[in-house]
């Protein structure tokens, strides 16, 4: 299996998004950013959750919310700080965007369960 990479926006409301890069990353089940970009973005991580993604990382990391655009389509996200060089893209993310990644494509497909329901 490749290594999937993404631009997406990324930060605290539809209006304050940057650039950043990703790692797709369906094995997480939320985003990853290291703590010194979630600063950076000014994302809050006011609760602590368990974390476990495909490459090993697991323990109890700080969890906030973030926004983020990524494809035409937008929404609020989980997000936890933990020392990754690149931003991951979790599986809750791609839900959250109505979209799916494809082990067998090497790429991320749009469903059509966007917006999400309230």
């Amino acid at each position: 299996m490749g290594t999937l990479k993404v631009r997406a926006e990324i930060g605290t409301s539809s209006g304050r998004l940057w650039p950043k890069e990703f790692i797709v990353d369906p094995g997480c089940f939320y985003t990853l950013v290291s703590p010194d970009i979630g600063e950076e973005l000014g994302i809050k991580f006011p609760v602590t959750a368990p974390v476990k993604n495909a490459d090993g990382l697991s323990g109890d990391f700080p969890l906030g919310v973030a926004y983020i655009r990524l494809f035409g389509r937008e929404g609020a996200i989980g997000v936890c700080a933990a020392e990754v060089e690149t931003p991951r893209l979790g599986s809750t993310a791609l839900l959250a965007l109505g979209m799916v990644y494809s082990e067998q494509e090497e790429e991320i497909q749009l469903t059509g369960h966007y917006p999400p329901p309230v």
